[in-house]
């Protein structure tokens, strides 16, 4: 396929007996790909459930898409037979970087035809309607799935596949909201100005929104400007009568002081309206990485579960919590933002 950069990797998704593992294989071969069946990597334990016409949970998923996006991350030409179902599986698979999606679509009366004949495979004819049921379909921002209808002779499904992949940008997860700027354009303080408020008129100010957490980084983050944004945003809601407040994500560093608060936000922000990210003991457990899946990501190095908590700020009844600034994923305690 002229034109696409290595790494290939690509995803064949659908439900059971939609023909993944046919039209991958052949597909892996003309491309001189690696082909990986997804279903290789379901621990035993779901294999076990599937056989007896249990259905996974999410909790079962996570270790077997995590085991499978490590081996998708060591191949760079690869096509991967996965189910894929919902947003949130093909977002895990998408952490293995420049990845492009295919979901093969089959009636689903077909589906059930394929399924009771076969033998031998976990996957149950009773099961066919609970995956079709749970089945999300790719959504309009998805802008790296293609959609191609499984049917007739396999050459010409494959010739369909590889049509619907040159279509795709690979790596793309999802098309932003809002894009401006390039290499050749310095955006001024008054252009800056404009986007903020446009942005909070047409995407935070929607749908009765009232109260509103602005969620910076601190003051280690000052050149990105970022609290200058905060400041411009939390003046426009409040203008517009939204309550408002911010919440600075300061990692590990020390809490911000009046003075640090009014060098980052220029000065647009009260003290009195700023929590401090208490990130010791103001926390709410959420729940935990299970030790399957730590061992997954780890390669086995580590099986402990990883306690999952979040400031507690976080849940005081927001209608809107506002992400301001760059992703710092460098902090010991998590990600600073």
């Amino acid at each position: 396929m002229g034109g696409v950069t290595a790494p290939w990797r690509v995803v064949l998704m659908g439900v059971a007996g939609s023909g993944k593992s046919t039209i991958g294989a052949e597909l892996a071969e003309r491309h001189h790909a690696r082909f990986i069946e997804g279903d290789e990597f379901h621990p035993s334990s779901n294999i076990e459930k599937m056989a007896s016409g249990t259905p996974l949970t999410d909790e079962d998923r996570w270790p077997w898409l995590a085991a499978l996006r490590r081996a998708m991350r060591r191949e760079q030409n690869v096509v991967v037979a996965c189910s894929a179902l919902k947003r949130a599986y093909r977002d895990a698979l998408r952490g293995a970087g420049d990845v492009r999606f295919v979901y093969l679509f089959v009636e689903q009366g077909e589906i059930v035809k394929r399924v009771a004949s076969r033998t031998g495979h976990f996957m149950a004819a009773t099961m066919v309607d609970g995956q079709f049921g749970a089945l999300e379909l790719p959504a309009h921002d998805e802008t790296d799935v293609a959609s191609v209808h499984e049917s007739g002779e396999i050459a010409s499904v494959i010739d369909a596949v590889e049509a619907a992949l040159t279509t795709l940008s690979v790596g793309t997860t999802t098309a932003p909201l809002w894009t401006d700027g390039d290499e050749k354009r310095a955006i001024s303080i008054d252009d800056r100005r404009a986007l903020v408020r446009q942005i909070a008129a047409t995407e935070v100010l929607t749908g009765g929104v009232r109260r509103v957490l602005l969620v910076p980084p601190d003051l280690t983050r000052l050149q990105s400007r970022a609290g200058e944004i905060a400041g411009f945003l939390y003046e426009d809601l409040t203008a517009a009568g939204a309550d408002v407040a911010v919440m600075p994500a300061v990692g590990t560093h020390r809490p911000l002081t009046v003075d640090d608060a009014a060098l980052l936000f220029d000065n647009r922000i009260p003290f009195d309206r700023i929590h401090q990210h208490r990130w010791r003991e103001a926390v709410v457990h959420l729940g935990d990485i299970s030790a399957a899946e730590v061992s997954a990501l780890s390669g086995g190095r580590v099986a402990e579960p990883i306690p999952i908590d979040v400031a507690d700020v976080l849940l005081s009844g927001w209608d809107v919590v506002v992400s301001v600034g760059q992703v710092v994923p460098h902090e010991v305690i998590g990600m600073a933002n």
